[in-house]
């Protein structure tokens, strides 16, 4: 099993994924707290949490490598955005390809992510602005 962590104003997010994906939530003493939710992307199978990041709208945005998108959640799991490649190649040149990590940066309209991808031929690192 992998998975990904990120401390956030005391609060640890745990994703972990075998063909579903799982996000917990827990205190500095290990205790859970009430952030509980699964996913997996339909056209892909299976979906994976190789990043994750916390805005300061307390979103969690998560990098999905299994199914090639970056998502964003709700603490209650639900899901509101979600930027990916349609179709084609995903080691082609401005194609977000498999991302493995972000970090979301700024906040409301002034907020972008800072996407890491990876792929066969090459590994990149993308400016997304989620506004527009």
């Amino acid at each position: 099993m992998q998975g990904s962590l990120r401390l956030h104003a005391g609060v640890l997010f745990v994703g972990r994924q075998a063909l579903t994906a799982e996000v917990t939530s827990h205190d500095l003493d290990g205790r859970p707290l009430e952030t509980r939710f699964s996913f997996r992307d339909e056209g892909a199978g299976r979906s994976s949490v190789d990043g994750i990041d916390v805005d300061a709208d307390r979103r969690l945005w998560i990098a999905d490598g299994a199914s090639g998108k970056v998502r964003c959640f709700t603490l209650f799991g639900v899901e509101v955005a979600s930027v990916g490649d349609e179709v084609g190649d995903v080691d082609a040149r401005g194609a977000l390809g498999r991302p493995v990590d972000l970090r979301a940066v700024g906040s409301d309209d002034e907020m972008a992510l800072l996407v890491a991808s990876g792929g066969d031929r090459r590994h990149a690192l993308q400016v997304l602005v989620p506004s527009g």
